[in-house]
């Protein structure tokens, strides 16, 4: 019972329904724990929704067969109130309407208009005809032209005349056939002149008859014309009742059409919705697919761990890699100095002897860590750090048979805890492995270190033979410097101050000082603080044939590199190169270096 009660809830929880893309479907889904419990759901759910589409349809007709009944009988109470309304008024005004189009005033109106235009088009017709008739020849007038009797006048006064000529060729006027003839032609004249007065006459009276008729048709249509504009607030307030019983048996008769497409619809047996495929009991589950799963999941961490790698390599802006310090800076790269925390790393730094094993390093404490065991790592034969160190020193000695080495070298860092004084302590010692007289001085005033890494006492110090007023003397000078354990490295100390550090870096004995110390050593080292952060190594940096500018792998970042190497450039003041520190090669990397007293000594 509870598993079916749990299969009904994952059904219940996870069921949709998602229209088929193109088609008319709905396709219905849902996942449980039992199959036969997802097939009976699925199938209790269609049918319940073809079975409450059909209600839903039945009582949405109902619905609308009963407000058009009440809207049917509402529009026949107006439509006869309408036609009420219309009769009372055509009633009361006490005219007879024609028809549909106006009264029967109206009719007349317009009876009476055409009339008075067929009477005007007559009357222009007939004056025309007597304007011609007074201006011009009787005898060239239509009606003239076209009487017969006119027209054997013509001829009978015509042949007279011809006799009337004849006779008189040979008779005198006086002649009795003269004279008849001339008596007849009288009168043949006489008679057509009667006829042509009265045809001018006839036309001067139709005329006449024409215009009078125009002007009493033009007071019959005045006047009703004039009684019409009197009735015309009636005849616009009969319009408007009758449109408003147009309206309303226009809508009277949608209605009806409407309900009766209602009631057919209604009264028909169909159902839009059927359940076109049941669904049955799938033979195994689609989910969990633990091979699809975990190939996927794989993937993914493949690409997210990709993706998290690549990210971190974008932000991160700190330099790592030699190859981005060569790229970004116009200077040499001098030289790159390995991290140690590879040493213990077996079969590449160690070598087997006989039945022991020994350490090729010894105890190489880090390189970037500013110790007196700084020192150790050129200790009991070679060590990959102190070749790395030779190597930078022979890229820092290139001019050296040619003089054109630099003597007094400044070496600083763009910012704190990136191994300069480290470089510093270690070139000093591989410079005196070269048989020089090296000098390596602390400029450092406020955290001086060097004394601790060789252990020489730093009581009194530079900023103690700055501050002297008295002229510095070479007795002075050899007093403050210490020899080291190291043949041929001097160191000259320094103590903590912070009152006199800008006295002694300004102090004109700084000069004076150098100027001295470059006649009694062949190389002179100076450790300064971080160029960024404090103006110390830019004040040394005038006294100096060069400067060295030490970055420290994964710690330096780009821009802090960049700023340093664009200030040294902007004070005018040659930079050496670069060295960079604190780099982790890789192990494959790290058994390309190959050195003879690493060798097996059984082997050649």
């Amino acid at each position: 019972m509870q598993v079916m009660k749990q299969g009904l809830n994952s059904a219940f929880a996870s069921f949709d329904a998602r229209p088929v893309n193109g088609t008319r479907l709905i396709e219905l889904s849902c996942d449980s724990t039992s199959p036969q419990m997802a097939s009976e759901f699925i199938n209790a759910m269609a049918t319940e929704f073809v079975e409450e589409t059909a209600r839903s349809r039945s009582q949405n007709s109902q619905k609308t067969n009963d407000w058009l009944s009440a809207q049917i009988e509402e529009t026949k109470i107006k439509l006869q109130e309408a036609e009420g309304r219309l009769q009372e008024y055509a009633k009361n005004s006490g005219n007879l309407f024609a028809g549909q189009d106006g009264t029967l005033d109206d009719s007349k109106l317009k009876q009476l208009q055409e009339e008075l235009a067929g009477i005007q088009a007559d009357r222009i017709a007939k004056q025309a005809r007597y304007e011609m008739a007074s201006k011009s020849a009787p005898g060239s007038l239509p009606e003239v032209l076209d009487n017969d009797a006119l027209r054997s006048y013509q001829t009978e006064i015509a042949e007279l005349r011809r006799q009337k000529a004849l006779l008189e060729t040979t008779l005198t006027p006086t002649n009795p056939k003269v004279q008849k003839v001339s008596a007849q032609l009288g009168v043949l004249e006489e008679s057509l002149r009667k006829e042509t007065a009265d045809t001018l006459g006839r036309i001067r009276t139709d005329y006449e008859s024409a215009q009078r008729r125009e002007k009493l048709l033009a007071s019959a249509y005045a006047a009703q014309s004039q009684r019409v504009g009197s009735i015309a607030g009636k005849s616009a307030e009969y319009n408007s009742l009758k449109r408003e019983v147009d309206t309303a048996q226009q809508m009277y008769q949608s209605l009806l059409v409407q309900a009766s497409q209602a009631e057919v619809n209604s009264s028909l047996p169909i159902n839009p919705v059927r359940l076109v495929e049941p669904s049955t009991p799938p033979a195994k589950p689609y989910k969990p697919r633990p091979i699809l799963n975990i190939s996927f999941g794989v993937i993914a961490g493949f690409f997210l761990t990709g993706g998290i790698v690549f990210l971190g390599e974008k932000l991160d802006q700190s330099l790592r890699h030699p190859r981005a310090t060569r790229r970004m800076f116009s200077a040499p790269q001098l030289g790159v100095i390995p991290s140690n925390v590879l040493r213990e790393s077996t079969g590449i730094l160690r070598r087997k002897r006989g039945n022991s094993s020994k350490s090729v390093l010894g105890d190489v404490p880090p390189v970037t860590t500013e110790t007196n065991g700084a020192l150790t790592s050129w200790q009991g034969g070679g060590s990959i750090v102190a070749e790395s160190f030779r190597a930078t020193l022979a890229s820092m000695m290139r001019g050296a048979n040619t003089g054109q080495t630099a003597k007094v070298i400044l070496i600083t860092s763009p910012g704190p805890a990136e191994g300069k004084t480290t470089i510093a302590s270690n070139l000093a010692i591989a410079l005196a492995e070269t048989g020089r007289r090296v000098l390596l001085i602390d400029g450092d005033f406020r955290r001086p270190r060097l004394h601790t890494v060789f252990g020489v006492s730093n009581e009194r110090g530079l900023v103690d033979l700055l501050g002297d007023k008295a002229p510095i003397a070479n007795h002075v000078v050899e007093g403050l410097i210490a020899q080291t354990h190291i043949a041929g490295l001097s160191l000259l100390p320094n103590r903590p101050t912070l009152t006199n550090v800008s006295r002694s870096l300004y102090s004109p004995h700084l000069r004076t000082l150098f100027e001295s110390l470059r006649k009694d050593f062949e190389m002179v080292l100076v450790d300064t603080p971080p160029l960024l952060h404090l103006a110390d190594a830019r004040l040394i940096a005038n006294l100096a044939d060069g400067i060295v500018l030490v970055i420290r792998s994964g710690v330096t970042d780009r821009d802090s590199a960049l700023e340093a190497c664009e200030l040294i450039h902007e004070d005018g003041y040659p930079l050496l190169g670069t060295i960079l520190n604190d780099w982790k090669p890789s192990k494959a990397r790290l058994k390309k270096h190959y050195y003879y007293d690493y060798k097996d000594s059984n082997r050649t």
